[in-house]
């Protein structure tokens, strides 16, 4: 009789993991360990970690067949490529047209992505609008600042700029 504390030890977790992996089912991989289905389901709301290897394992295998389907589909396999485009742009491709809700569902969705699309050229717009009336202001001030520098005498090749800002230099040299 199988142990529940052994089947959730690191080994055999990977045991379990690469048999889903290799694409047993739940029943195969509860007769494997020698327990029941339903104990298997018990076990599995037990462990996070058992009911993760079992998850694992199957989200590699998922992968590793929508990789290989996607392979087949770039290189010229009719049949996989026309499976992968109903599969992934269903409203394009689907033998069967799409159900009232799911035609709104996709009209919907377009709509959302038009105003998204909208909103971040918008952002873009306003952030370059806001870099030039920044740099118009900076033009602006700086002008002033000169006039005023002027003002007071100080020669214009005495203001010396710094990490900080700028210094007004009137020491002479000697």
């Amino acid at each position: 009789m199988a142990v529940y504390k052994e089947w959730t030890d690191s080994d055999h977790l990977e045991l379990v993991k690469n048999w889903k992996l290799h694409g047993l089912t739940n029943v195969e991989i509860a007769q494997r360990i020698g327990i029941a289905e339903k104990t298997l389901y018990v076990w599995l709301k037990k462990s996070p970690k058992l009911k993760k290897a079992i998850r694992g394992g199957k989200d590699i295998a998922r992968a590793r067949a929508e990789n290989a389907l996607y392979e087949l589909a770039l290189n010229g396999d009719r049949q996989a490529l026309f499976f992968w485009l109903k599969n992934n742009y269903r409203e394009r491709y689907s033998d069967k047209p799409l159900s009232p809700a799911e035609a709104d569902l996709m009209s919907q969705k377009a709509r959302l992505a038009k105003l998204q699309a909208d909103l971040a050229e918008a952002q873009l717009k306003a952030i370059k609008e806001d870099q030039g009336d920044q740099a118009t202001q900076l033009n602006n001030l700086l002008d002033s600042l000169k006039e005023a520098v002027l003002d007071e005498g100080i020669s214009p090749d005495n203001i010396v700029p710094t990490g900080n800002g700028l210094i007004i230099d009137d020491i002479p040299d000697s």
